[in-house]
């Protein structure tokens, strides 16, 4: 009811009528639920009155707004595809289809075309003659005639619509046909004649019967009843209107159907036409009957001459001489001139016939006096030598003549003779002298309007070949728009529309410049005259049309700031030329809105904008739209306001696959600057729209109209002046190179892989190579596939780099592939990921975190953006599904490789990636203990590598994570950690073995005494053996662990770990590794260590070889065992003394005596020794006083305290009987002496 009451006179009642179709499109839309297939769904389509709102629909599309005419096209064609047997939709009843076909007979082309769009959204349910007999072949009838439709788009999708349907003519078409001809719609009427003629041409059987049909038809049209009187004469009823439509139909498809007529037809028709049908009482009707009659003379006057010449000389001859015979005369002399033409040009009765014709110029009726021009030219030759007086007869009529039929009629005789005589008649008549001075005559206007005329109709018949008088008729018409006289000012419009039509693209460069020269004239008639004649070029051929309006429009746009208000109305006005010129119905639809932004650009260009996004074109875009829209995209570009120059952009993007690219070529300069600037923008929306137009506009017309925009591009790339630059110059190329094809691809890839890889560029220049990776992607899809195998390792070197902007870049590269390429990056990017999990830099284990949950997360199917911030750190959001899945796609190993690096991940010693190690893990792990369960034996693989390492940080997360370890899953997790680190410990990886020693260490901390205890018997032997490990780093490691063994278990530890040992000392394979085991243990424990060992190496056989190892690293702690540690060296070195081993000895001696350094160790050092060279023993005494002069001649600490007692003992030396004693004596004082001397 809304749309049928609501008047369309206001904005309000406008939107209204808008907001109405809106909710029939939402209703159209409506699709039945697959859960409901058993019976009908109330939300489907079934339940609308389709029917009912196609005839609505199609009522709104024919009266309404152009606005309103869009809306409701677009619903029909929802409501008809829910009607189309698609899924979700019903199907349509013959009721539906029976309203499209009506609706193809209207008078409206909107009207048409929308059906005709419904009926293709119907093609699955439409009845074919084969299986329905009536509807089918209706079917076949509307369509074979919409085919023939006077409108070029709706004929196009016919004939496509017709191929896909795969129909075919029938010959029980043709009587039908006949009905359209006579149709009360002129549309219908044209297009069923050339449907008429073409199924003829198909049955050329049924051509008789056919124009017989049409003639009877004919004379029934003709009859109308006479009106009905009463007795008295008086009107009853009116006589029934005269059906001359029909007539005029019937004169189309004779004129159509001629060129398939048999020749033994012609006569007869020509005496139907000859005088019934030219002597119709309607003129119309005689117009196109007389079309018909020249139409079929042009086909077969040659061949029939003889037979038609004399039809038309009999009837000259006795037709009554009656005004009512006039039309008729006209036209058969009309006719005969267009068959003189084949008569020989000596025959006398051509002259006559030139006689006639010329007379028949006089008739007011352009198609009279058109047809005569046309027949003249052809004539001419044989009349040659009276040309000369009938152009004069004739330019006197053209100029004097008060009579504006007979002033119309010399024109198109002049243009007709010149045609005929050649264009050198012009100067040869001096003809263009005299029309240039009677276009110059100020006081005879019909003079002016004369020359007007002339020239008009010179350029309809010669065309191009008048173009080089253009040039000079020129400045004359540009005076005659602004003359005083109305009639003179309207004979320039149509020569200017003349002039400008038949213009070739020579003509446009040649008239072109003057004009826009004469806007710049001071004298407001010569711009407003010019600004005309720009306007008139809107009738221009569409080729010249699109070269010249690029460079016109710009001008016009700039005449309606012009200080003279008429020069602004004539600019207006012109610009309304151009758009009543559109043949794009969407764009006609919204005309006014550009004219608005063109004349008011800084309040209507944004909602011009807004208007033609929001428009959905159906059809082409033609050069005069184009030439009304791309000024104000180009005004767009400069506007300060981001939306609006994104609008700008989009609207360039959708141009190139709605227009034809010859016709935007001329705007390709004034736009790049603006698509450049755009591209740069800070506004990332901005950006990406402008490069999709980029894109756009290559592919539409290829590389070769852009010169210049790859290596602006390529140069922008590598810009440092900001990342934002970078950033649309990479994604305006990856658009570009998209838009080239693969071709393109393949050629620069090679050149920006090995320039991204170069390790000496500038980070700038290696940032905007790598963006070219985030956008590649996106713009080749799969055809980037074989692409992300080399540039993996380019985003993986620039993770590392050291400018942060890189690395950022290089995370947003890695993403995009991961995102798009997940199998490939499976097996590309995974490893070169792990490897970055367990990097010594933080920065690219932080990377790789993320691009690892990104994979994850693209694997499992969740997003990873929720938030993981809980309580607790082991809680999590993963799923079973999304586990199996991981483990499918990667398998269990790598998997487990993966989850081991990411649980270390959240011990790491930087917050950042401990914060997305937890992040990624609580995502993807449905349960934190199950799952280090199962990846344990690879994460304790990873911990000892760690836990070895040079690498303070991961030695630092190797600790943190086991102690983690132990902590979540207990104590009871040891029978599984420690058979894992025996097996570690046979690996041949020192630093493996080195982190299993470290890694008990970590364990033995968060676990308690009772569980130590209760795995010694494993423990301790993995302890021993580290213990006497080959390499010095892991005995070290060992060491450490034996510490924090007993100071978990205390004694314990001595007992189990020392013994073994020193019986390794034995071992001549392990005995070097096993002291210096002891060694590294006296290191960290020789407090605890000394007490225990000291007994065992002093009783005989004292071995002082240990002795001297273990007293290097035993410090302080050695002073409180020297009281039995000396007499037992002097025991064994008076044992060895005179031997082979003497020098062994003595080397074992000298570094246990050695090692004391601190003030107490000294003191009883001297003092023991001191009292041994008192002993009774000879040997003894040897054995002291060679340690003692050892340890004067080569301690480093300082003895100056004990100087005195030294010097007494020493001196009481010198009196013993021993020359050894005697010897080593001296040699100690002379030692001490050297040192108290400095």
């Amino acid at each position: 009811m809304v749309l049928l009451e609501t008047s369309n006179n206001s904005e309000e009642t406008e939107e209204l009528l808008v907001q109405t179709l809106q909710i029939i499109t939402v209703h159209s839309q409506l699709r039945a639920s697959k859960a409901h297939i058993e019976f009908m769904d109330e939300d489907g389509p079934e339940f609308l009155p389709r029917a009912d709102m196609l005839l609505l629909l199609t009522k709104v599309i024919g009266t309404a707004c152009p606005r309103l005419q869009i809306l409701a096209s677009n619903a029909l064609t929802s409501l008809c595809t829910s009607s189309g047997g698609g899924e979700g939709c019903t199907y349509a009843e013959q009721e539906e289809v029976d309203v499209l076909l009506q609706a193809l007979q209207s008078s409206c082309s909107n009207v048409r075309d929308a059906a005709l769009r419904g009926l293709m959204e119907l093609k699955m349910v439409l009845p074919t003659p084969e299986t329905d007999d009536k509807n089918g072949l209706a079917l076949l009838h509307r369509l074979w005639v919409v085919k023939f439709d006077v409108e070029a788009e709706i004929k196009r999708q016919a004939e496509g619509f017709w191929e896909s349907l795969d129909l075919e003519l029938q010959p029980d078409l043709c009587p039908l046909l006949i009905k359209d001809v006579i149709h009360h719609e002129e549309a219908v009427r044209q297009a069923g004649a050339a449907a008429l003629s073409h199924a003829v041409a198909e049955y050329r059987n049924q051509a008789t019967e056919v124009l017989k049909k049409l003639v009877e038809l004919y004379h029934e049209k003709l009859y109308r009843p006479p009106p009905v009187l009463d007795a008295l004469g008086r009107v009853i009823s009116e006589s029934p209107p005269d059906q001359f439509e029909a007539r005029c139909g019937l004169a189309l498809a004779l004129n159509q159907l001629a060129q398939y007529l048999d020749s033994s037809q012609v006569k007869p028709l020509f005496q139907f036409f000859v005088p019934d049908a030219l002597n119709d009482r309607h003129p119309d009707v005689r117009k196109c009957m007389l079309d018909a009659a020249l139409s079929a003379l042009n086909t077969h006057g040659k061949d029939c001459v003889g037979s038609l010449l004399p039809v038309f000389e009999e009837f000259l001859k006795n037709a009554p001489n009656d005004a009512s015979y006039d039309a008729v005369r006209q036209s058969v002399v009309i006719l005969m001139g267009s068959l003189a033409k084949h008569l020989d040009k000596s025959d006398p009765k051509v002259k006559p016939i030139v006689g006639k014709l010329i007379a028949a110029l006089s008739t007011p009726s352009q198609q009279v006096q058109e047809s005569v021009a046309s027949c003249l030219p052809p004539l001419v030759p044989a009349i040659k030598d009276d040309a000369g007086s009938m152009i004069q007869k004739l330019m006197a009529l053209l100029l004097e003549s008060d009579k504006y039929a007979e002033r119309k009629g010399a024109a198109y005789g002049l243009a007709g003779l010149v045609k005929g005589l050649g264009i050198l008649s012009l100067k040869q008549q001096e003809m263009m002298t005299t029309l240039t001075e009677a276009i110059q005559d100020k006081k005879n206007f019909r003079r002016r309007e004369g020359a007007l005329f002339a020239f008009e109709m010179l350029c309809n018949m010669l065309g191009k070949l008048f173009e080089p008088y253009v040039v000079h008729v020129l400045p004359h018409l540009l005076l005659c728009f602004g003359d005083g006289n109305q009639y003179v000012r309207e004979a320039a419009d149509e020569c200017a529309k003349a002039v400008m039509s038949n213009l070739s693209a020579h003509g446009v460069k040649l008239v072109l410049p003057s004009l826009l020269v004469a806007l710049e004239e001071e004298s407001w008639r010569t711009k407003a005259g010019s600004v005309e004649l720009l306007g008139a070029m809107a009738y221009c051929a569409p080729k010249q049309l699109s070269s010249c309006l690029p460079s016109i429009v710009p001008k016009l746009t700039e005449v309606l700031t012009d200080s003279h208000v008429k020069v602004q109305k004539a600019g207006q006005q012109a610009l309304r030329q151009i758009g009543s010129v559109i043949r794009n119905p969407e764009i006609l639809a919204i005309c006014p809105v550009l004219l608005d932004a063109l004349t008011d650009p800084s309040r209507m260009t944004q909602k011009c904008l807004q208007t033609l996004l929001d428009t959905k074109f159906v059809h082409f875009i033609d050069a005069p739209s184009l030439a009304l829209i791309m000024p104000i995209v180009q005004r767009a570009f400069q506007d300060r306001s981001t939306d609006t120059r994104k609008m700008a952009a989009q609207i360039i993007g959708n141009m190139y696959s709605l227009t034809d690219q010859k016709d935007l070529a001329p705007y390709l300069p004034s736009i790049i600057p603006g698509l450049k600037a755009s591209l740069i923008d800070p506004v990332p929306e901005v950006r990406t729209v402008s490069a999709k137009a980029l894109g756009a506009m290559v592919k539409g017309t290829g590389e070769s109209c852009f010169q210049d925009l790859l290596p602006w591009l390529m140069d922008t790339l590598a810009s440092d002046f900001s990342s934002v630059d970078r950033s649309g110059a990479a994604q305006g190329l990856a658009e570009v190179m998209a838009g080239l094809g693969v071709e393109k691809l393949e050629k620069l890839m090679p050149e920006i892989v090995a320039t991204a890889s170069k390790p000496d560029i500038a980070p700038h220049v290696r940032d905007g190579y790598i963006m070219m990776f985030i956008y590649l992607p996106i713009t080749f899809g799969d055809k980037f596939t074989p692409y992300v195998g080399p540039i993996i390792p380019c985003i993986l070197k620039a993770l590392a780099d050291e400018n942060e902007f890189v690395r950022d870049t290089a995370l947003r590269a890695g993403q995009r592939v991961i995102t798009m390429y997940a199998e490939t990056a499976i097996a590309l990017l995974l490893p070169q990921l792990e490897q970055g999990l367990f990097d010594d830099l933080w920065r690219i284990r932080f990377s790789s975190v993320q691009l690892l949950g990104d994979l994850l997360f693209h694997i499992s199917g969740v997003t990873g953006k929720m938030t993981t911030e809980t309580a607790s750190e082991d809680d999590n959001f993963g799923t079973a599904q999304s586990t199996k899945a991981i483990i499918s796609a990667l398998g269990a190993e790598r998997r487990n490789r993966v989850l081991a690096g990411l649980y270390m991940g959240r011990s790491d010693t930087q917050l950042v990636v401990r914060q997305a190690s937890l992040h990624v893990w609580k995502i993807v792990v449905s349960n934190t203990p199950r799952t280090l369960r199962e990846i344990l034996p690879t994460l304790f693989n990873l911990l000892l590598g760690f836990l070895a390492s040079t690498c303070a940080d991961k030695r630092t997360i190797a600790a943190r994570t086991l102690g983690d370890l132990v902590r979540k899953l207990g104590e009871k997790i040891l029978p599984e950690i420690i058979p894992i680190l025996e097996d570690g410990l046979r690996s041949d990886k020192s630093d493996q073995r080195q982190g299993v020693c470290i890694g008990l260490s970590e364990i033995m901390k968060s676990t308690s005494k009772d569980a130590v205890l209760f795995f010694s018997e494993s423990l301790v032997p993995t302890v021993r053996k580290a213990l006497c490990d080959p390499l010095e780093e892991v005995r070290e490691a060992a060491a450490k662990t034996f510490e924090q063994l007993h100071s978990t278990i205390g004694h314990q530890a001595l007992e189990d770990i020392l013994p073994y040992l020193l019986g390794q000392l034995d071992d001549e394979e392990l005995s070097e590794f096993a002291l210096d085991g002891l060694k590294q243990v006296m290191a960290v424990k020789s407090r605890v260590v000394l007490p225990y060992l000291v007994p065992k190496l002093t009783s005989p056989p004292v071995n002082t070889r240990v002795l001297a190892f273990l007293s290097s690293v035993a410090g302080d702690a050695l002073t409180r065992h020297l009281n039995v540690i000396l007499p037992a060296v002097m025991t064994a070195l008076k044992a060895q003394l005179g031997t082979e081993n003497e020098q062994l000895e003595l080397a074992n001696c000298q570094a246990v005596i050695l090692s004391v350094e601190d003030d107490v160790g000294q003191r009883i050092v001297i003092e023991d020794l001191l009292e041994a060279t008192r002993s009774s023993d000879v040997g003894m005494r040897q054995a002291a006083a060679i340690i003692l002069n050892m340890y004067c001649a080569k301690t480093k600490a300082d003895y100056s305290a004990h100087l005195r007692g030294l010097m007494s003992g020493l001196l009481r030396l010198f009196n013993d009987t021993n020359s050894l004693v005697l010897n080593e004596s001296w040699d100690a004082l002379n030692a001490i002496t050297k040192v108290s001397a400095f």
